[in-house]
């Protein structure tokens, strides 16, 4: 195996286990609810968003046999 790919291979699993560590925290009851307000908030609206998901791809993904 090259130095890059052990490289490469490192720190996909350090880059993993950060995620883990951020997908599973505790609070408390008054902080849950706040959190769970902010969540419930409508999007506001993104005109820059809107033109870039409206306007056609310039690359095409490769079909796959």
């Amino acid at each position: 195996m090259s130095t890059n790919k052990r490289a490469a291979d490192a720190r996909r699993v350090r880059d993993a286990e950060a995620l883990l560590d951020r997908r599973y925290f505790v609070l408390d009851p008054e902080r849950w609810a706040a959190f769970q307000a902010v969540l419930d908030v409508p999007a506001r609206p993104n005109p820059r968003l809107k033109k870039l998901l409206q306007t056609p791809k310039r690359l095409r993904a490769r079909e796959r046999p």
